[in-house]
């Protein structure tokens, strides 16, 4: 510790180091000697509560690997027209029938694509409707609502986007037969075509919880 590099008495004094001099480089030393006293061995007061514990039987004694075997997912749901049929739902919807507003900016889905629209009813009647979707773009709704639903069901279930089309069938077919009266969504009356739009997040719910159907669809859809 001479070496005039290392002549740092402050960084010595931090640690509470001891300086040695005329050390030669054969002396030896007890790497030990600075170490602190070991505490006291502690006693119990009161051994008689206490127990000895016995070793562990070794032959008990658990390695942290198992093997379970090959466990097999389950299958996808074979009847799973039944069970997409069976699936009940609540029709009490909430619907706002009157608004007083002071002007409305929006967008309206039509079939030149997207416009914006904007109301200012000055004069409007309150409660008087200021707006309203067009017939063609409520439908285009339901339709898109249902690409985007029957894709995050099947990327859930575990496959591939590209089987959305087999979802999306199966799930337009059961909207036609519990909302739309068997009509096609071209042809159903508007009010039926409003209903099914306000059942489609519950449509959603209730199709996710049903175990395997969305895999039943996808392996055995037709």
């Amino acid at each position: 510790m001479d070496h005039p590099r290392l002549d740092h008495e402050w960084l010595w004094a931090i640690f509470n180091a001891r300086k040695r001099t005329d050390v030669s480089i054969d002396d030896m030393f007890d790497e030990t000697e600075d170490l602190p006293e070991p505490p006291p061995k502690q006693e119990l007061a009161k051994p008689d509560p206490y127990i000895d514990v016995p070793p562990p039987d070794p032959s008990a004694i658990d390695e942290g690997a198992f093997d379970v075997g090959d466990v097999a997912p389950p299958p996808p749901l074979e009847n799973w027209k039944e069970a997409l049929a069976g699936i009940e739902y609540d029709p009490v919807t909430t619907e706002i029938t009157r608004v007083d507003v002071a002007g409305v900016v929006g967008r309206e889905l039509g079939g030149d694509g997207w416009t914006t629209v904007h109301s200012a009813p000055d004069g409007t009647a309150s409660g008087q409707a200021v707006a309203e979707i067009s017939d063609a773009a409520l439908r285009e709704a339901v339709k898109d609502g249902l690409l985007r639903m029957a894709e995050e069901l099947t990327v859930e279930a575990g496959y591939a986007a590209a089987f959305k089309a087999r979802v999306y069938s199966a799930l337009l077919h059961h909207v036609r037969a519990r909302f739309l009266d068997g009509s096609s969504l071209g042809l159903a009356a508007r009010s039926e075509v409003e209903f099914a739009y306000r059942m489609l997040g519950q449509m959603r719910r209730k199709v996710a919880a049903v175990p395997d159907l969305i895999a039943g669809v996808v392996e055995h859809g037709g």
